[in-house]
């Protein structure tokens, strides 16, 4: 035995860097990954510090990589792909704030609560409850790698209603839960872990009690169970924000109507609910559609206002992935329309995913663009494939925007919320004198509820418009009528409907055509 006390001995060097190739396209991208001294790897966050360092690291154990499919998932999304769930840390990080404290329900390896803690050091207090005992293992042994042990606390338990004892039926790290649906199993064995409530845990914490709360919640089903136990802590409106995620159970029908419920009791609170089109790509909030697929749903209490956007390097987004979407076809469709109608909001499922957009776009564009000159500006509102770039001509100045991002200088906006009618978003970005030459409304419009707005709005800000419409006939029926919803439009005006709105707004209509499918206007 040495003769050396414990606490002389030097600290273990750590082992070499190692090196790993992670696949991109047809070519892969190599990767050095810092290493502790028991082997386990360093994933540097994707979020950075002002000095360009990562904000956070974690440990991953090497054979997790090739083993488990939720954490090669996570690595390659923090490598590659600007980080895991970036659309929803960026929302963590413009919600929080000196002072909040930040529960992480379901908090895995600590992803989310890492992100919290080192959002504002020193500054926020973190609750990280996980109820898998390897997982909370690794989750507190992050804390201790990234030193932020006065930051977070962990708690190895479940989260519920109320007080309990439950089995958890396993799946992928990521996968664990006290369900056993969709995958997971308890066929290793029954592993008993305790459940505790939010209020009952705050209950017992009177330095917490003045602390605004911003709370995720990612427990594979049991979501309802955890909003019942806070039902106290969201009656005392210190929850600003609420964060929780929409998984395949809300498509379980034993599961929905807990959901259901849970839904309504935030709403008679006081929350309103929103999605990204597409979860990985974030960009603008809009009104949540109940039936377009997993991802999370972002509950903000009334006192708490939304940015514009969210908005993502272009550059580092990752693919659309279908397979999170729920499969469309007419008659949901027209559900989803239905409930977009009554919420006066965007489907953004339908224009995040590329096969939904495209179609008929060259015909579009080819017939536009002989109207804009060299030199000109142009704004490209609801820009999609971006068919009218491609044949404008040499100098015109060119800008898109869109619901979801398109380009690298796509300018992002929904034109169906009240943002898109501040005026320093509209015009969407610095223009000579503040205003365009045109405004291109291209396939469009039968998208939009408030068409009168839009058109008053370009009047302000353009010399021209050039706009197209699918007239409804006149006299149409309900089945006309179900024909339309199936397409996605929300509107059934005639031609001379859609005129006189554009007249009443201000403009002349210089040419009215009709094209093979849609009418069209040019307007001065």
């Amino acid at each position: 035995m040495s003769d050396t006390p414990a606490a002389a001995r030097p600290a273990p060097a750590p082992p070499p860097p190692v090196e790993i190739d992670l696949p991109v396209g047809t070519e892969k991208r190599r990767f050095t990954l810092q290493r502790l001294p028991d082997g386990d790897w360093l994933l540097p966050s994707a979020t950075t510090l002002p000095d360009g360092r990562p904000r956070f690291h974690m440990p991953l154990p090497p054979r997790a990589m090739g083993t488990d499919q939720a954490i090669s998932y996570l690595a390659r999304h923090e490598l590659l792909n600007d980080g895991y769930e970036r659309g929803t840390r960026e929302v963590i990080d413009a919600h929080l704030r000196p002072g909040d404290l930040f529960l992480d329900i379901g908090a895995h390896w600590g992803t989310m609560a890492f992100a919290a803690a080192t959002r504002w050091p020193h500054n926020v207090r973190v609750m990280a409850f996980e109820a898998h005992p390897e997982n909370a293992a690794r989750l507190f042994k992050g804390v201790a790698v990234n030193k932020l042990q006065q930051q977070i606390e962990v708690f190895a338990c479940a989260v519920g209603a109320r007080t309990a004892l439950a089995p958890i039926a396993f799946n992928t790290t990521m996968g664990h839960g006290l369900l056993p649906t969709l995958g997971r199993s308890r066929a290793a064995g029954i592993l008993q872990v305790p459940v505790m409530a939010i209020d009952e845990i705050l209950s017992k914490r009177s330095d917490l009690d003045q602390r605004p709360v911003v709370v995720k919640i990612d427990v594979e089903g049991l979501e309802p169970e955890v909003i019942a136990g806070m039902a106290k802590l969201i009656a005392s409106g210190r929850v600003k924000l609420i964060i929780w995620e929409k998984g395949r159970d809300f498509f379980i029908a034993e599961s929905r109507k807990a959901y259901d419920g849970m839904v309504a009791e935030l709403t008679r609170a006081g929350y309103s609910h929103f999605s990204f089109p597409w979860q990985d790509w974030a960009g603008v909030l809009t009104p949540d559609l109940p039936d377009t697929g997993t991802y999370n749903v972002y509950s903000f209490s009334k006192t708490e206002v939304r940015l514009p956007h969210y908005q993502l390097r272009f550059a580092t987004l990752p693919s659309y992935n279908p397979g999170m979407h729920t499969r469309r076809d007419p008659a949901r469709d027209r559900l989803l329309t239905r409930q977009a109608l009554r919420q006066r909001a965007s489907d953004g499922a339908r224009w995040a995913d590329p096969a939904r957009i495209g179609e008929g776009a060259e015909t579009r564009a080819e017939i536009a663009a002989p109207h804009i000159g060299a030199g000109q500006m142009v704004l490209d509102l609801g820009c999609g494939v971006q068919a009218l770039r491609r044949r404008l001509p040499e100098g015109v100045r060119y800008t898109p925007a869109d619901l979801v991002p398109r380009s690298a200088d796509c300018y992002i906006t929904d034109l169906n919320q009240h943002f898109y009618y501040v005026d320093e978003l509209f015009p969407a970005a610095p223009t000579y004198e503040g205003r365009y030459d045109w405004i291109a409304a291209l396939e469009l419009c039968e998208f939009l509820h408030e068409l009168p707005r839009l058109f008053e709005r370009a009047r302000k800000s353009s010399a021209g418009f050039i706009v197209t419409y699918r007239a409804a006939p006149e006299g149409i029926d309900d089945a006309g009528r179900e024909a339309r919803r199936a397409q996605g439009w929300f509107s059934d005006h005639t031609a001379a409907e859609f005129e006189a709105m554009l007249v009443k707004a201000g403009w002349s209509v210089k040419e009215r055509k009709r094209g093979a499918d849609t009418d069209w206007w040019i307007c001065a």
